[in-house]
């Protein structure tokens, strides 16, 4: 049977402020799914109750079909998660943690080592193994969690805003390590991040909070558009001037098509109409921006 996560009614109160309200989701596809939302959306405390770090107000969450409240050492069985930054006893070695974790899961020594040696290819922590964690830089640590989530092989894997911290090359590199993973869909990674660009490179599925709500739930399928400003904004253009595959978004004119940037901007100046700004953006940040009441000039 795959893997499955259901989330039924979920919410969350700490006194008056609601950090979760009335989440339903299912998860029953294999495959990467990205929880996007910007700091303060619920992402962190979703997540916390669902590895059983805290607990939902009401509401149920079923993995594999068996409630978490219920069946909470089973579940995490299923389960490797890296919650908020990692942190370690900085007295023991990468190698002596992974180790703990792989024997309190129940494997023997020398099938931990094995493991263990392949994890730390993967996830780029190898050459530190043998290092205490306390000299272990942030991006270090990252790893080491992310190895530490993985060693198990788990069947659902939930990383709360995994490149948090990390400079480009490492942001890279998890990136990377992810998309690995989810190469043969055999299981379900459940990530945060409030990175746009960062969902849509790797997301087969996009989930966006905003106040602890989910607001939008789709398919990683939007195109990449090509936005103009206009100069006195586009409201102000006479529709008749507009050419044929533009639509009008306020101050800007949007085309779908990417591909030859310079003849699409020739028919604009053909046209009479005049520009001073140029992007390209995808329909993921525009349905973002939308749903979280962001505006953006």
């Amino acid at each position: 049977m795959p893997p499955s996560v259901e989330i039924r009614n979920l919410t969350k109160t700490f006194g008056r402020i609601v950090a979760v309200r009335d989440v339903n989701l299912t998860l029953d596809t294999p495959g990467i799914v990205t929880i996007l939302g910007p700091n303060g959306a619920g992402k962190t405390t979703l997540m916390k109750i669902m590895t059983g770090i805290s607990r939902a107000t009401s509401g149920s969450i079923l993995v594999n079909t068996l409630p978490i409240t219920d069946n909470l050492a089973k579940v995490l069985g299923y389960m490797g998660t890296l919650v908020e930054q990692p942190e370690f006893y900085p007295y023991l070695k990468g190698q002596e943690i992974l180790e703990f974790i792989c024997r309190i899961r129940g494997m023997s020594m020398e099938a931990a080592r094995i493991r263990i040696k392949e994890i730390g290819e993967l996830t780029g922590c190898s050459a530190y193994l043998d290092r205490k964690a306390g000299g272990y830089s942030r991006g270090m640590k990252q790893r080491l969690g992310l190895a530490a989530a993985l060693v198990h092989d788990p069947e659902i894997i939930i990383l709360d805003e995994p490149t948090f911290g990390l400079d480009p090359r490492g942001m890279f590199e998890i990136r990377n390590i992810l998309k690995e993973l989810n190469r043969r869909r055999e299981k379900i990674i459940l990530l945060s991040t409030h990175l746009i660009q960062e969902a849509k490179e790797i997301s087969d599925r996009v989930i966006i909070m905003n106040n602890g709500s989910v607001v939008k739930d789709m398919r990683n399928e939007e195109k990449n558009l090509l936005k103009i400003r206009i100069i006195g904004g586009a409201s102000s253009l006479n529709p008749s001037v507009i050419p044929a595959g533009f639509r009008v978004d306020d101050e800007y004119i949007i085309s779908e098509s990417v591909d030859d940037v310079p003849a699409i901007l020739k028919r604009l100046m053909d046209a009479g109409i005049k520009f001073d700004r140029v992007q390209e953006y995808n329909d993921l940040e525009e349905i973002y921006l939308k749903n979280v009441n962001v505006s953006v000039r």
